[in-house]
């Protein structure tokens, strides 16, 4: 049985995460559209994530707090697949006035979120989110502060480190998860979508939207394909901003592909990836840059 420091400890990690949540449900309850300051960037800035029925009932939410940035998108991007689109909330369809985009696109799951914009807007930083999180006001600017100007620097909230073993990758579950850096440039680093990733251009391969093998493949793991992707294209990764907390809407996990890709699948797909010819010589071994 757990011990009583234990057991204050969980009560006390309870009563802060109630509170976050408390404070992001205010939030985005008191939405209002601020002044934002420019991203500087030379390219523009997209904003970009997915959506699917299941998550239509807090979607709003998350959408809001990506429009309450302190820097300002070119363009915040909701990709619905083509079938879901009559089902989307009309709380949602309302936030167009305040400057959200929503598009159809075919649907390929949680790559929705950055193939569609990549193949429009290919010389943009691209920021893919996901649909069932608070993202805080300074979220957008942590990550734009962290891009280096010219250079392939993929750069993340939240980052996993690989274990490596002779053959390959250790198990996905080994891996050292949620490791907070100095912000220093690094080709180990394993970027995760939950807490943002912004991908600069020619950062990925052309071969990243090559959407049979992302179905033969890597069907449900899109971190690990973009990892691998960005890897194969001599990409370096960067962890910003400390650590990332995710505050989740009550009801937004009722379905979800991250405890399947967390048992197994991540595991088989990077096998999968490990054994096609031609994609698993650019893997390099992992050292810090």
């Amino acid at each position: 049985m757990p011990n009583s420091v234990t057991m204050i400890r969980r009560s006390l990690r309870t009563v802060r995460d109630r509170l976050r949540l408390w404070l992001a449900e205010r939030a985005v309850d008191r939405f209002q559209l601020k002044e934002a300051a420019p991203h500087g960037l030379e390219g523009q800035l997209v904003v970009s994530l997915t959506s699917y029925p299941p998550r239509y009932g807090t979607l709003h939410k998350t959408l809001k707090s990506l429009l309450l940035q302190t820097i300002k998108a070119d363009r915040t991007v909701l990709w619905i697949a083509e079938g879901d689109m009559t089902s989307l909330p009309e709380e949602v369809r309302r936030l167009v006035w305040s400057g959200l985009e929503i598009r159809p696109c075919t649907d390929l799951r949680s790559y929705n979120k950055i193939i569609p914009a990549l193949n429009l807007w290919p010389e943009a930083y691209i920021v893919t989110a996901d649909d069932d999180l608070y993202y805080p006001p300074d979220w957008l600017e942590t990550l734009v502060r962290g891009v280096v100007p010219g250079e392939k620097v993929i750069v993340c909230r939240r980052a996993h480190l690989p274990r490596r073993t002779a053959t390959g990758f250790a198990p996905y579950s080994e891996w050292h998860w949620d490791i907070v850096t100095d912000g220093g440039i690094r080709t180990d680093l394993f970027p995760t979508g939950v807490g943002g990733v912004i991908y600069p251009p020619r950062s990925l391969p052309p071969e990243t939207l090559d959407e049979v093998r992302i179905r033969s493949l890597c069907p449900t793991a899109d971190d690990i394909w973009l990892f691998w992707m960005g890897s194969t294209s001599g990409a370096r990764y960067r962890q910003v901003g400390g650590g990332f907390s995710q505050i989740t809407w009550a009801g937004s996990q009722t379905a979800t592909l991250a405890s399947v890709n967390c048992e197994s699948g991540n595991d088989d797909q990077l096998r999968a990836l490990m054994s096609t010819p031609g994609l698993a010589d650019g893997v390099s071994n992992d050292r810090a840059a």
